[in-house]
């Protein structure tokens, strides 16, 4: 949580979420980013940290609570099903390890003449297949969770690739058998066999690729870049949280949407797709998760209004690049408080756009009361 503060000279922590749906195309995928920042005193910048419970309202001294919470059921979700990821590829480590030994184990031809050493051998086998029973029922169990919780945070695609896995480990190979399962499973008989041995090693092999690509594929949604600016000779340390934009992620984008200060909502002067994703789809969603937070309409690409190439397409479709017009028009209706261009390829114009988003909730501007007095 943030405290925000409506004194100049007072320290204050502001959240800012940057939406860019047209700021880098990779792959038709549409990048938001968060933008965290801690104006300090120059001598003593601080980076954001959200740990606070309620935001100060100075001016009547008491602490209200958001409207949203930060720490929602579906972050609690997405949290939980990291850990649980981890788990499972703790699971699958071991079971590569295990069949690693016995493989190892059964390439060795047993000496016929010393039986104390054979004896050994057996029960060292029979150990490592009860530690494998044990831990089919807890590596099931925790997998079932994993996909309860994305289930619950409503991640169709996540539970969509691990259920198959899911039936095929719990259906196909621990109930779906003839005998009591727990003495068919890693029975030392059936398992010391050179075929067996080498197909439950590439199925742990699988496991483990397939967990720890969905562990850091779900950990890195939100990525995050530090760094520090000045603005109007105060210290800025900003977070960013670079998350994916893609339609089955807005359940987990909009997480990070509470306790923000400023939005700054982006589109390409390139495209006027983009443009029109301002007025149909960012803008309503912003200001359904979190209305009266000020908002900065930014123009990226302003170079390709001036790219032949650019406009000739555009031209052949009947469009042209986004003018300022347009630009000023758009944040006009959307509410925004200002509107700006930049351009990352010529550097022109990108410092000024988070300059201008501090300031806007450092001096925010309050809304003028167009009520009228009537005197008789």
């Amino acid at each position: 949580r943030s405290l925000t503060t409506q004194s100049a000279d007072a320290d204050c922590r502001f959240g800012l979420v940057l939406c860019l749906p047209d700021w880098i195309k990779r792959c038709g995928v549409e990048p938001w980013c968060r933008y965290r920042f801690d104006p300090r005193r120059r001598e003593n910048p601080i980076p954001f940290s959200a740990v606070f419970v309620g935001q100060r309202d100075r001016a009547s001294g008491q602490v209200r609570r958001s409207r949203s919470m930060m720490f929602t059921f579906a972050a609690f979700c997405y949290m939980l099903s990291l850990v649980l990821c981890v788990s499972l590829i703790f699971f699958a480590i071991w079971h590569i390890t295990a069949f690693e030994e016995l493989q190892a184990d059964f390439k060795v031809p047993i000496d016929q003449g010393n039986p104390l050493h054979a004896r050994e051998r057996l029960r060292n086998i029979e150990r490592i297949c009860n530690l494998l029973r044990k831990l089919v029922l807890p590596e099931y169990s925790i997998h079932g969770l994993f996909c309860i919780m994305f289930l619950c945070a409503q991640e169709w695609l996540t539970v969509g690739l691990n259920v198959p896995l899911l039936f095929y480990n719990t259906w196909s190979r621990y109930f779906h058998s003839p005998t009591d399962t727990k003495e068919i499973l890693y029975d030392p008989a059936s398992v010391m066999n050179g075929d067996t041995l080498k197909f439950c090693q590439k199925e742990a092999w699988c496991k483990l690729s397939f967990f720890v690509l969905s562990f850091f594929y779900y950990l890195y949604l939100f990525d995050n870049y530090s760094a520090q600016m000045s603005v109007d000779g105060r210290t800025v340390s900003l977070n960013l949280w670079d998350t994916a934009g893609q339609e089955e992620y807005d359940r987990l984008r909009t997480l990070s949407y509470p306790q923000t200060n400023v939005f700054i909502i982006c589109f390409s002067i390139g495209s006027p797709s983009s443009h029109a994703n301002v007025r149909h789809k960012w803008h309503p969603e912003v200001s359904h998760h979190c209305p009266n937070v000020p908002i900065l309409l930014v123009g990226t690409k302003k170079d390709l209004r001036g790219d032949a190439e650019t406009v000739k397409k555009l031209k052949e479709q009947g469009l042209a690049p986004t003018t300022n017009q347009q630009g000023n028009a758009l944040a006009k209706q959307i509410g925004a408080v200002k509107y700006m261009e930049c351009s990352a390829l010529q550097q022109d114009g990108v410092r000024d756009v988070f300059a201008e988003a501090v300031r806007a909730v450092l001096y925010p501007v309050t809304k003028k009361n167009h009520k009228k007095c009537v005197l008789l």
